[in-house]
This record gives structure tokens, sequence and C-alpha cells, in this order.
């Protein structure tokens, strides 16, 4: 039972400017039970924020915003931990891949004790990359940080 909050409600109940939201696009492209007057309601996809306007009942979706598959910047970080190896290396996959591998990487390396590292890249795909240490050893390494952006955007 709905409490009556605003944010309770289901969004066909709520002022959102989607009427339904889906997990995933297998979950939107199966759904049914579309009547006529739901044809150019909207849905968010929630896995990528993609934005989708239903044209006809069978269902068929238009994309009206979002990419639908890629973010064009990722970011994350790499803890001591997740290195392995000698040379110590370490595998970023991304939540939702690149289209391609047109994306630029830039890594920074943290530590204690004054010890430095120069990480670089390799193995660079549009579902991840691998980072190397440059290191057999990542005694006082705290984490490494990337950001992956897509060539042509600004961060």
């Amino acid at each position: 039972m709905s409490s009556g909050l605003h944010k309770d409600l289901q969004p066909s109940e709520r002022h959102a400017p989607h009427s339904f939201e889906y997990a995933n696009a297998a979950a939107r492209t199966g759904a049914s039970g579309f009547v006529a007057a739901d044809v150019g309601k909207q849905a968010l996809q929630t896995d990528n924020n993609s934005i989708w306007l239903l044209t006809a009942v069978t269902p068929v979706w238009l994309q009206l915003a979002g990419d639908g598959v890629t973010s064009k910047t990722k970011s994350g970080r790499v803890l001591v931990g997740d290195f392995s190896g000698a040379p110590m290396e370490a595998t970023v996959t991304f939540a939702n891949s690149f289209a391609d591998t047109n994306y630029n990487i830039t890594l920074t390396a943290e530590g204690s004790a004054n010890k430095h590292w120069s990480p670089q890249y390799s193995s660079k795909a549009v579902g991840g990359f691998a980072i190397k240490l440059g290191s057999n050893s990542k005694v006082n390494l705290v984490e490494v940080s990337w950001q992956a952006m897509a060539d042509g955007e600004v961060g």
C-alpha cells in the first residue's frame, strides 16, 4: 500500500516526465498490456538512464535521450588488493561498454611514504582495460584512480 507520499507512488501515478520504468532493454521491449492511450508516453530505462517514447502498443519504442548503451565518461578506482602478478597488474571492467575504443584513459596512483608509481594502461577494449603498475611491488600503494573519456568530450 502506498504511503501517499509523492516519492512512494508508481511512475504513472506521480508527476514524473515518464510513465514507465524498466530495469533494462529486455524488460522494456518485453513489456506488454499497452493500450492506445499509452502511445506517446515516455519510459525511463534505469540501467543506462535512457529515455524512450512509446510509438505503438506492440510495443515500439523510439529513443529520445541518452546513448542507450554507453556513458561518455567513466571513472573509478582500483584498490591495492586488486593488483597481482609480477609485474603488478589489475583489470578494469566497465559496467556499460563504450561503443568503440576511441576513448582516452587517465591514471593516477596514490600511495604513502613518498613512493611514486607511473601506471600505464594496456589491453584497451570497449569493455575495459588493464592497468600495469610498472613494479613488482605494491608496498605503500593505496589506490589507482582512473578516468576513461570518449574522444571529443571535455572533462
